[in-house]
């Protein structure tokens, strides 16, 4: 039986909408890859370099239990990331600031600037596309890409 907010096809989808799906997939599939080559090329192991990624960006640093939530590790497989990425000289340990029980994970400089060049590489080459869009069509790309993880969270929890 399907969930009342589950969407429910109703007939296969039209040429340009399975298109789309297909073109979405070899999106996931060509990010992955670049993803898994830039990891070989500055010497770490997919994974690390994801939650290098997951580490890069504003905010407080996350706890070692928040990183495994979002890489959906379990709690020895996070202990066992952040000491490989500690010794690599890419993360360091830092005390929470409101409570010193826990420790938070902070990027060194040189994992910000390796997380850096990769999103600064990828960015560049992406307005590169974006840039032949007028404001209508960039109005739906930013529309659907909005709406994505709404279909995509559940699907990864069924």
């Amino acid at each position: 039986m399907q969930e009342e907010d589950s969407p429910v096809p109703v007939a296969a989808p039209d040429p340009r909408r399975l298109r789309i799906l297909l073109l979405l997939r070899e999106m996931a599939e060509a990010m992955d890859g670049l993803q898994d080559d830039y990891a070989r090329a500055v010497g770490l192991h997919v994974t690390d370099l994801d939650a290098v990624t997951h580490l890069h960006g504003g905010g407080e640093p996350l706890t070692m239990r928040e990183l495994g939530q979002r890489l959906q590790l379990t709690a020895g497989a996070v202990t066992g990331l952040v000491d490989r990425l500690e010794r690599s000289g890419h993360v360091t340990r830092v005390a929470d600031a409101h409570d010193r029980r826990r420790t938070r994970l902070r990027l060194t400089p040189k994992a910000v600037a390796m997380t850096d060049r990769f999103f600064a590489d990828l960015a560049q080459r992406t307005l590169v596309v974006l840039d032949r869009y007028d404001d209508d069509g960039l109005a739906a790309i930013e529309s659907f890409l909005e709406q994505l993880p709404a279909v995509l969270d559940p699907a990864r929890r069924a």
